[in-house]
């Protein structure tokens, strides 16, 4: 009797949570609705494509519209009917949004499991649960939801739907990365992790070690290489959050969480693997550990704040700004000035330099190449018009941060300053003063010389903290038609990026008709496959294997090597007198001598300079058509050289 009891218990529970998350009832009718909804986007298409337009995107474009109309009527008064019937135009944009991003999702899984030679059944299968998942989620408790006042996810209170959200980009993020062939400087970073060393010409080690972490896991494909840097952008998402909700309250880290998952710089780093990846979320974490150390009066927070600092040091130089922005941040807050006469910062310190000491050691094995490459050359650069190299730099910064977003920066920034004088609260100082130093470096170096986009990026990230409380001081003297168009502005934004960000990695990966391709992004593997046939005829004419040369500094190099999984017998145009970056450190050309090569070129091949450093170079030069959605993106050039001399 007890143990029917009890099995009745549980049959009710299920119960219970089957109708609270809408799977009992609401799931069936909205996978109805899903189902029908094909039906009629197909009988759309196959209309518009007989009668309107022969445009295949054109007509899919339009049969989706009328499905995702059909789909929303019925859900509206079928499957969500008990969740009200008021604000028909903004539940049918809300839904609309959510079945963009649902497309977008679907779009990546199916392409994604084609790739891995799935059946296009089961493709088709894993592409429709991912989206009618995203679908049901984002229908059910945003565009149909009974609570009032939900706007889009960066106004609503409710951390589920905030942190729903962040993951589905994390998803996003993971399914592109495997379709999307690797940029160049991320074939040029693997290279790294295929050439073991304490540290590299023109970047510390840090970003070698994620990549050959991933590549442990997925081998040498575009995941694995990408695999460590999305998990580490998540991480820094994570440590943004405990930062936002330790300084100010946990509404502003979520604010700043899901900022720094759509701001579309940071996004694009999410993304792509570079230095900058592990310098955020070792920035990050140094601050964090700062601040239990200041806020909950640890000192051990100051050992574990050191070891963060130095392996923020080994991604990137400009680790090193943590330590002005500390000292300053500890003189002008009198609570925390007594950690400047005990020893735990200065222990922290040594534990920094000795993290960072493998860079020390092999920039005194290579006479301090890599320091004087970072800092002598460029710091001795002079821009020809200052003033508009600054206007260059300023434009730069409001366009990839989005504009909203840079001028809301802007704000959050002068507000920190005034409140840190006016106020001296600690934490708008912290938002100030982890900022301001190395703002300040690059904007008055930006009338020397160009700042690349991605420089700033650590600078920006104490003020992601202080966003929401910045925008709560401002909102208190705002007139109301400014505190509409500040709403406005940032509902709008955060709804209108993550569809932006699918078109770009939907282009990236598959490609849109009618737009231009991106040169530098895409084609490698066409050119492997050329090369390939090349390099085995020429091996077949001569009984030996020759040796690649990308003719550029890493671009071409970088990228042959990956996709012809050969990174040890391929080499950059330091091997014909050029610049080499850091392949210069892993060529010896003693060994190369009287070794056949073949040259690839993105330009029609310099004869006479390769006559200089071979004994015979073919005349017959092969051209290599990379070609996208029918239009010609570039051209390579082969050419065939007979044994090696290694001088000029």
């Amino acid at each position: 009797m007890e143990g029917q009891l009890i099995k009745q218990d549980i049959l009710r529970s299920i119960d219970f949570y089957l109708f609270k998350f809408g799977i009992k009832d609401q799931l069936p009718k909205f996978l109805a609705v899903g189902l029908l909804g094909v039906g009629v986007d197909c009988l759309s298409f196959f209309l518009i494509l007989h009668f309107f337009t022969a445009d295949i995107l054109v007509a899919q474009v339009f049969s989706f519209m009328v499905a995702v109309t059909h789909n929303f009527i019925l859900n509206k008064y079928w499957t969500f009917k008990k969740r009200g019937n008021k604000e028909t135009a903004s539940q049918y944009l809300k839904f609309f949004f959510v079945s963009s991003l649902a497309l977008g999702l679907r779009t990546g899984v199916i392409a994604q499991c084609l790739k891995w030679e799935f059946p296009p059944f089961l493709s088709l299968l894993a592409g429709i649960g991912s989206g009618t998942s995203i679908n049901f989620l984002g229908s059910r408790e945003w565009a149909f939801s009974r609570r009032k006042g939900v706007g889009c996810p960066d106004t609503t209170n409710s951390d589920f739907l905030i942190w729903s959200f962040i993951f589905f980009l994390f998803l996003i993020r993971f399914v592109y990365a495997a379709l999307i062939e690797l940029s160049p400087e991320e074939a040029y970073y693997w290279n790294y992790a295929m050439h073991p060393a304490l540290s590299y010409f023109d970047h510390p080690p840090m970003v070698a070690w994620v990549i050959r972490t991933g590549t442990l896991l997925f081998g040498n494909t575009e995941i694995g290489v990408r695999l460590g840097g999305i998990f580490l952008a998540m991480g820094s998402t994570y440590l943004i959050y405990f930062l936002g909700t330790m300084w100010f309250n946990k509404k502003s880290g979520l604010i700043a969480a899901l900022l720094f998952q759509i701001i579309p710089i940071y996004f694009i780093y999410g993304f792509n693997v570079t230095p900058d990846i592990p310098l955020l979320f070792f920035w990050l974490l140094t601050l964090y550990y700062v601040s239990v150390a200041v806020q909950k009066d640890k000192s051990w927070a100051w050992f574990v704040a050191g070891g963060s600092l130095g392996c923020t040091m080994l991604s990137k130089y400009t680790g090193v700004m943590l330590i002005p922005s500390t000292f300053l941040f500890l003189v002008l807050n009198r609570p925390y000035r007594k950690w400047l006469l005990k020893k735990e910062p200065y222990i922290a310190l040594l534990i920094s330099l000795l993290v960072f000491s493998p860079v020390i050691v092999w920039n005194y094995h290579y006479y301090w190449a890599s320091f004087i490459f970072q800092f002598s050359r460029r710091f001795s650069e002079h821009a020809a018009h200052p003033l508009l190299s600054f206007l260059e730099f300023f434009g730069s910064q409001m366009g990839v941060l989005f504009p909203p977003f840079f001028f809301g920066l802007l704000l959050v920034f002068v507000i920190s300053f005034r409140l840190s004088i006016k106020a001296g609260g600690p934490k708008w100082q912290f938002s100030f003063l982890y900022s301001f130093p190395l703002l300040a470096i690059f904007t008055f170096y930006s009338f020397k010389s160009e700042v690349k986009v991605n420089w700033t990026l650590p600078a920006y990230l104490s003020l992601l903290s202080a966003v929401y409380p910045g925008y709560r001081h401002v909102r208190l003297k705002a007139k109301r038609k400014l505190r509409a168009v500040i709403q406005g502005t940032t509902r709008v934004s955060v709804c209108l990026l993550p569809v932006i960000f699918l078109m770009f990695l939907y282009h990236l990966s598959i490609g849109i008709p009618s737009i231009p391709a991106f040169p530098k992004l895409g084609g490698w593997e066409e050119l492997e496959k050329a090369v390939g046939n090349e390099e085995t005829a020429m091996s077949n004419q001569t009984g030996k294997d020759p040796f690649l040369i990308g003719d550029s500094k890493y671009f071409i190099p970088a990228e042959l090597a990956f996709y012809m999984d050969d990174p040890y017998d391929t080499f950059s145009s330091y091997l014909l007198g050029g610049k080499g970056m850091a392949f210069k450190y892993w060529t010896d050309k003693k060994s190369l001598k009287n070794r056949d090569a073949l040259v690839v070129s993105k330009r029609f091949p310099n004869l006479s300079l390769l006559k200089k450093y071979f004994s015979r170079v073919d005349k017959r030069i092969k051209q290599i058509v990379i070609a996208r959605q029918g239009q010609i993106i570039r051209y390579f050039y082969l050419a065939r050289c007979y044994s090696y001399s290694g001088q000029k």
